[in-house]
């Protein structure tokens, strides 16, 4: 099973797949939001790094572990589906097309062939996402002020909503981020078992990501409305974005079960559409 699972990363880990995430993760990182200017306009994190004058102003809110945690917002949250699927899409696509998955079914087994196929393909998006964010880290302090040079009642505002130390947060928004990478690649990973067309392969995990968090912030705006946020913590369960900020409460176990069982109807779906012909066509 290690083998396989090796073999499947490799495939995926690809270079320029690696890079694709990474430069996608940099572009949309550095077009969020980074505040306000004196006008009220939105400026981006790019256009402040370019800017002494906007890094002096904005103060603690231009340090870069601050800048690090907003840069993960806005369209990266929506494209990333296809940025983490695009190269196992590929793999996936070519390999059917080559008539290859069956040679490899028969290679490794069927259930053992099918369980790589799914782990590798969620291992390879998480690690492929937290080596995107951990550079976009690394840009940030490059750039911009550092967090530990402003005043300590500064920084205690901070450290309060993130309910850790700087040192601690950075180690588990990095961690979070690969479990955030491997439940963003539920959509592109589902889609590539059901459809065989490459291009709607691409477009569907980022149209499915974009209506599912739709969906789930009309959850959320209902259950303020009419439950004063009652519920609001159980629709965030449902939300893979959730799982970066890493709260350890039974809501992210929750999610973490939820989405092991998902993956693990993925293998069966798997497996029994290969026995049934269904990629032979």
């Amino acid at each position: 099973m290690r083998r396989c699972i090796w073999l499947e990363l490799k495939k995926n880990l690809y270079l320029p797949y690696v890079l694709l995430v990474v430069f996608g993760v940099l572009f949309f990182g550095l077009a969020a939001p980074a505040g306000k200017n004196g006008s009220g306009k939105e400026i981006a994190i790019f256009f402040m790094m370019l800017k002494e004058d906007l890094k002096m102003e904005a103060g603690i809110e231009g340090s870069g572990l601050v800048l690090w945690s907003q840069g993960m917002s806005g369209w990266l949250m929506v494209f990333l589906p296809f940025l983490l699927t695009c190269g196992y899409i590929f793999v996936f696509s070519s390999e059917r097309q080559d008539k290859y998955l069956q040679f490899l079914r028969i290679r490794c087994g069927n259930l053992r062939f099918c369980c790589a196929k799914i782990i590798g393909g969620a291992l390879s998006g998480g690690l492929t996402f937290a080596l995107g964010y951990a550079v976009f880290g690394i840009l940030m302090s490059a750039c911009f002020p550092s967090f530990s040079g402003f005043p300590p009642e500064e920084q205690g505002i901070y450290t309060g909503i993130w309910g850790a130390e700087p040192v601690w947060y950075v180690a588990r928004r990095l961690a979070g981020s690969f479990f955030y990478g491997a439940g963003s690649c539920v959509f592109g990973i589902g889609v590539a078992i059901l459809l065989r067309d490459r291009y709607m392969l691409l477009c569907l995990p980022f149209l499915l990501n974009y209506c599912w968090s739709q969906m789930l912030n009309k959850l959320v705006i209902s259950d303020i409305a009419y439950r004063e946020g009652a519920y609001n913590r159980l629709i965030q369960a449902f939300d893979p974005s959730s799982l970066l900020n890493m709260p350890w409460d039974r809501y992210w176990l929750l999610q973490l079960v939820m989405l092991l069982a998902v993956y693990i109807g993925f293998v069966f779906l798997f497996c029994r559409l290969m026995e049934r012909g269904y990629y032979d066509g």
